[in-house]
């Protein structure tokens, strides 16, 4: 069933798409008449409704509506639905006003685009909920009970990852950042809880497993500190860290690799590039990553 729905998932979509353009044009109609529509505005709802699908259809097939997978939504969706409902109302104003003149009720055409995004939108979206839904059912009780440090762009998507991994590892329960103007806000929905310092009194409270150090500057010390913060009789917690985002580009493998704290993991490092030996032609130019008393 899976497999069907996947091979069809682009016409299954279209026809939502259509059923939602019918029911925002229907809809118009009966909020501008207050669902008391009458009989002349019957034949302009129904002289109309064939050009206004053929138009809304054509504008989302154009501005890539059904090349992209429902269960990613995001904003770039939403800009893609925004062009084609405004691109398409354009065309379909001049049309029908130049078809039906002043026997058409010009509210319509306001109340028709804004129904349409709204709905159009709410299709993509839920596609996307349900499947947050299905992966957020998952027995957490039973996994290791994690704290992300560091509230930042490699934090947010280490727990997005996470959180849409097939099979969850963590139980991640919030964050940590030294930053204060980040403390007592979200990241899709889990707190920030404060920063470094608090981490012994969380560590007991929470009943933290593990804490997962997410940053791309200054890990060395940021460890160490952290380390020694609970040297002083803390449960007993792993730490573990993930590859840096130009680290994870670079490796060119999906998702972040949780892993134990190394010892280069502690070293301050620094960034240079060189130039391979000419070896059968032209090589680029490698970069890497040493400890800075390697490099030095």
């Amino acid at each position: 069933m899976k497999r069907v729905m996947g091979k069809y998932s682009n016409w299954i979509i279209l026809a939502l798409d259509g059923a939602v353009v019918l029911f925002s044009w229907w809809l118009a109609f009966q909020l501008r008449f207050d669902f008391n529509l009458p009989a002349g505005e019957l034949e302009n709802m129904l002289g109309t409704v064939f050009v206004v699908l053929v138009l809304r259809l054509t504008a989302f097939n154009y501005f890539g509506l059904y090349r992209g997978l429902y269960r990613y939504a995001s904003l770039a969706d939403l800009t893609s639905i925004l062009k084609a409902v405004v691109y398409s109302q354009v065309a379909l104003t001049g049309l029908i006003l130049f078809l039906r003149h002043a026997h058409f009720p010009r509210s319509v055409l306001v109340i028709d685009p804004v129904m349409t995004l709204f709905l159009v939108g709410f299709v993509r979206f839920a596609i996307r909920a349900t499947r947050d839904w299905r992966y957020s059912r998952v027995n957490q009780e039973q996994l290791p009970r994690a704290l992300i440090y560091g509230a930042g762009d490699l934090g947010e998507s280490v727990l997005r990852d996470l959180q849409r991994a097939k099979k969850q590892a963590f139980n991640v329960v919030g964050f940590l950042d030294d930053d204060h103007a980040k403390w007592n806000h979200q990241i899709h929905g889990l707190p920030i809880l404060g920063g470094k310092n608090l981490l012994p009194g969380i560590l007991e409270d929470q009943k933290i497993d593990q804490v997962i150090v997410a940053v791309n500057h200054s890990r060395g010390p940021i460890i160490k500190g952290l380390m020694a913060l609970c040297a002083g009789g803390c449960r007993g917690v792993q730490f573990k860290t993930v590859p840096t985002l130009e680290e994870h580009l670079s490796q060119k493998s999906g998702g972040y690799s949780i892993r134990k704290i190394e010892l280069s993991d502690l070293l301050p490092r620094k960034k240079f590039s060189w130039i391979w030996p000419r070896l059968r032609g032209s090589s680029p130019a490698r970069r890497c990553w040493l400890p800075a008393r390697a490099a030095l």
